[in-house]
């Protein structure tokens, strides 16, 4: 993807998140590009342009994955850089890359929504306190039997 330069609104390093987290921060009215730069060995380099908090264009170095994979996976470690672009700027990065931009446009907001939902409905499928507090007391043995267990061999030495 060509990019004009536009203006660095910031660039940060998250850990253990996936990128939608970073995109419910984002003004709902942004036009520019945002960057995700995954790190390791894939060094996979996600481009997201946004026109007036619409997503309207996606482009992957690398990477195979789909849009949706790229958003909502949890990645070990990414940076990622946010930059604005201008009218002027935004009309240059649509002509001249108009084999990236979207069918179909996604607002901002919308991808925030159904990230909600999503999550609201995942949380259904949590188990209720009972369940969490058996397993915490298995826990709580399980780190006791390795404690006795850790002593007893310091003992023996």
């Amino acid at each position: 993807m060509n990019l004009p330069r536009g203006k660095l609104e910031s660039t940060e390093e998250w850990e253990h998140a996936q990128p939608l987290d970073y995109l419910s921060k984002v003004n709902s009215e942004f036009s520019g590009v945002i960057r995700f730069f995954e790190r390791g060995t894939a060094w996979n380099i996600s481009f997201l342009l946004f026109e007036n908090g619409i997503l309207i264009g996606y482009y992957s170095i690398k990477g195979d994955s789909s849009l949706d994979n790229m958003l909502y996976q949890e990645i070990e470690r990414f940076e990622v850089e946010q930059r604005s672009f201008t009218e002027t700027e935004m009309k240059i990065a649509k002509d001249i890359n108009g084999e990236y931009l979207l069918l179909e446009p996604v607002k901002l907001s919308e991808m925030m929504t159904e990230a909600r939902n999503a999550e609201a409905k995942s949380s259904g499928f949590f188990p209720d306190e009972s369940f969490v507090a058996e397993i915490k007391r298995a826990k709580k043995f399980r780190e006791d039997f390795f404690n006795r267990r850790t002593e007893i061999s310091a003992k023996q030495q």
